[in-house]
């Protein structure tokens, strides 16, 4: 896992903020953190006791999986791509997708707890993907990253904590999208908010 902070300019984080934290921004609700840990119709393999998968709500600026799509709010983000090429050095083929996700306090979750533990790629396909994810404003519920890796669509049955990294302003991360990695709901905050960047290479 990398560390960026302080990713964005100061203007920009700050018109960011102005717009997806507020209170009539659009945002969607989803029963599930991953897809995977309410999953019926095929059980995950991963058992784990310090997974608690909770509910979350997304919006979607960006996704480009066959067919496109992109909210009225795409091009405020778009700049993100471009930004995170110059700070990285990393130059992407294409966009596969952008959101972000908000994760409200839950009272029930505990500390060292994480949601169901996915990838971003849901199959090796042979090709590089890299998945960044942006902090928007300051919150606890640490982002873990693991060991375990998606590739040769091996699904493990345990996992095991590579990197954490806390929810802090303006920070951004990225890794290897076929990389397990899991959010985990905020204690202390009453919200967490995370811009999901995902890259083909």
């Amino acid at each position: 896992m990398n560390i960026v902070d302080n990713f964005l300019p100061n203007r920009y984080k700050k018109e960011l903020v102005e717009i997806i934290a507020s209170h009539n921004f659009p945002w969607f609700y989803h029963d599930s953190m991953s897809y995977r840990g309410n999953d019926e119709v095929k059980k995950p393999s991963i058992v784990d006791k310090n997974i608690k998968e909770t509910s979350q709500f997304v919006h979607f600026f960006m996704i480009d999986t066959g067919e496109f799509y992109c909210s009225d709010y795409w091009e405020r983000l778009k700049p993100m791509f471009w930004l995170f090429a110059d700070k990285t050095n990393i130059d992407y083929k294409k966009i596969v997708r952008c959101k972000a996700n908000l994760i409200l306090k839950d009272k029930d979750f505990k500390m060292g707890q994480y949601n169901f533990p996915h990838t971003d790629i849901n199959e090796d396909n042979g090709k590089e993907y890299i998945t960044a994810l942006y902090y928007l404003i300051d919150s606890d519920g640490p982002t873990y990253v693991f060991d375990e890796n998606l590739r040769n669509n091996s699904e493990p049955k345990s996992v095991h904590i590579k990197d954490k990294s806390e929810v802090t302003e303006n920070r951004l991360i990225y890794f290897d999208a076929y990389q397990y990695h899991a959010s985990s709901n905020p204690i202390n905050h009453s919200r967490r908010i995370v811009i999901n960047l995902l890259m083909e290479l």
